[in-house]
């Protein structure tokens, strides 16, 4: 059983690459004589990547933010070691529905740091899940904080164990291997909690806030500074309004015959209310169908009777015309 932590304030990330130069969490712009160029490159200076926060959010978004999964398992996957990221290979099932589109998962990405400002700040790390759509549509991003301060989980045993899989086997950049990386699912990766979104270009992105990160070891953010370094290329430098949606994901009905249906709550229904309107419904049921069951044994037993006595009518009519 998960063993929950209470999350820590967010520490400050040192994003300085391996060499131990002095570097900044700005882009870096060659230096240009140019009026238009220095131009620009004050502008980029000042970019950040868009920060997740409760205090930055342009409104709700249910509806369209409607998001729902139930990730296959997978068996030792192939883990990349691409310099400033790890990726995974991720044979899945369509198992994933966004605004009504259905996806499944090409690939998923370890970054140290965050590629997100978390509350103001880079965080330890980052996942990013990519799924494509099936027929047609954008790519749907999923981003799960990583954190030493954050929440032991499920998926923090399986992430410590991809870590360390690399460092072992493919610690340098280019290399790749599939032992170690360990059988599991992103269902328990990915929070069943509320999260934020928003839309850059042809990309759907869901971000978790930092009070869902997922805990690791002190050891395995060490290891993964080690092996991979800041990206130089951070797609979350944009600009764009931020949505949250606070009843999160569900689950879809394939994932067992225990899940009936996945109508959300109504915000302010009282928990209690819900099952006792559920348990309702299922003695109703229950009575129903042995009302049923009732009605059909005894059209059975009529059926029987009846023709016991028809036979006993044919075979005393048969013998009165013999005689």
């Amino acid at each position: 059983m998960a063993i929950k932590n209470k999350p820590k304030p967010i520490p400050k990330i040192n994003v300085n690459p391996k060499n131990n130069k002095k570097a900044s969490s700005q882009p870096v712009i060659e230096k240009s004589k140019t009026t238009s160029i220095v131009g620009t490159a004050a502008i980029v200076s000042t970019m950040k990547p868009i920060n997740i926060s409760s205090q930055n959010i342009a409104g709700e978004c249910k509806l369209k933010c409607d998001y729902s999964f139930n990730y296959s398992s997978v068996s030792n996957p192939t883990a990349t070691n691409f310099g400033t990221y790890i990726q995974l290979t991720y044979n899945d099932n369509p198992g994933v529905t966004y605004n009504n589109t259905q996806y499944k998962v090409s690939s998923i990405n370890i970054y140290s740091p965050s590629l997100h400002y978390y509350n103001g700040g880079y965080v330890s790390g980052e996942i990013c899940i990519t799924h494509v759509p099936l027929y047609g549509g954008n790519t749907l991003m999923v981003y799960i904080p990583i954190s030493t301060y954050g929440i032991t989980v499920s998926g923090s045993i399986i992430i410590n164990n991809i870590i360390k899989a690399v460092s072992t086997m493919a610690p340098s950049a280019g290399q790749n291997t599939n032992k170690g990386t360990g059988t599991f699912t992103l269902n328990d990766v990915v929070p069943k909690k509320s999260f934020y979104t928003y839309t850059s270009g042809s990309r759907d992105v869901i971000v978790y806030g930092f009070s869902d990160a997922i805990g690791i070891t002190n050891d395995s953010l060490k290891i993964l500074q080690k092996i991979i370094m800041p990206v130089t290329s951070n797609p979350a430098f944009v600009s764009v309004p931020i949505y949250v949606n606070n009843g999160g994901p569900s689950m879809s009905a394939s994932l067992s015959n225990l899940t009936m249906d996945c109508q959300a709550l109504d915000i302010g229904e009282p928990m209690e209310d819900y099952v006792k309107q559920k348990s309702s419904s299922m003695n109703d049921l229950i009575k129903g169908d042995s009302i049923l069951y009732f009605a059909i044994i005894i059209i059975i037993v009529t059926v029987f009777v009846l023709a016991y006595f028809l036979k006993n009518y044919f075979i005393k009519t048969f013998e009165m015309d013999n005689n």
